[in-house]
């Protein structure tokens, strides 16, 4: 849905009030969380080696 039909559709009451573009964003970041740190570990390791 469209951002337009989305207000339509909060306005009148339907809907479960969920805002899924948020539960998305959220999903993806607790999904790729561990990897992201994982990863910025590993960048801090090799500037430590490069100095």
């Amino acid at each position: 849905m469209d951002s337009s039909t989305t207000s339509i559709v909060s306005a009148l009451g339907a809907g479960s009030g969920v805002d899924m573009a948020k539960l998305a964003s959220d999903l993806a970041a607790a999904r790729f969380a561990s990897k992201i740190a994982q990863l910025e570990n590993r960048a801090e390791t090799l500037d430590l080696r490069i100095s």
